[in-house]
């Protein structure tokens, strides 16, 4: 099989382990505006987000392909990015902000999904995706580090989040020593144990 169907294949399983994650997670409560709650929304953003992307790989990311379609697929895998950046962004607002900065927190957050979403839309380029996630998981992973002293930061999201960015390290440096799995294969299936990373931790967040 070529590197593309590989590429497809992992990031089809990698989007059932999110789902997975998220239903294991929201198993365990009713109340999703929580820290727990939006952590798990960020986890089936992620499932779908993934989900597209395996979509796109497998039918539209063809030389012969519906150009068409593979915009529709990429741009809806883009604009579910912005929802799990949000989510993340709210799950970390309700576990180490003061409660009376909710409201500004989840209005900024909102704007900053209007934006993205617009800016998504309106261009082809993968880094806008990127300025809008990265902020939000160094702030996220940030706020998690300050935060172990007190008991509210957690180690699980901390090494979670460190081994996402050795995934984007392998994938941005297109390292490709497993041919046919090539860098995005291999982003997909290091992603696999940060996942198991961010369930233990977002269990410890209800």
């Amino acid at each position: 099989m070529t590197p593309r169907v590989w590429t497809a294949i992992t990031d089809l399983i990698l989007a059932g382990e999110a789902f997975f994650v998220a239903g294991m997670l929201t198993a365990t409560t009713t109340d999703f505006y929580s820290a727990g709650g939006m952590w798990a929304l960020a986890m089936l953003f992620l499932g779908l987000s993934t989900l597209a992307g395996g979509i796109d790989h497998g039918f539209f990311e063809l030389p012969e392909g519906d150009l068409k379609g593979r915009t529709v697929t990429q741009k809806g895998t883009w604009l579910l990015t912005g929802g799990m950046t949000l989510c993340i962004l709210l799950s970390a607002s309700l576990q180490f902000i003061p409660g009376e900065y909710h409201t500004l927190v989840l209005a900024v957050g909102c704007v900053q999904l209007l934006v993205f979403s617009v800016l998504a839309l309106k261009t082809d380029r993968f880094l806008v995706v990127i300025l809008n996630y990265l902020p939000v998981i160094l702030l996220f992973l940030i706020l998690n580090i300050l935060g172990i002293a007190s008991g509210k930061g957690n180690w699980y999201l901390v090494a979670g989040v460190l081994v996402t960015f050795i995934a984007s390290a392998v994938q941005t440096a297109r390292v490709n020593i497993l041919h046919p799995l090539d860098w995005n294969s291999l982003y997909h299936l290091i992603m696999m144990p940060a996942l198991v990373l961010f369930y233990y931790g977002g269990k410890e967040l209800f």
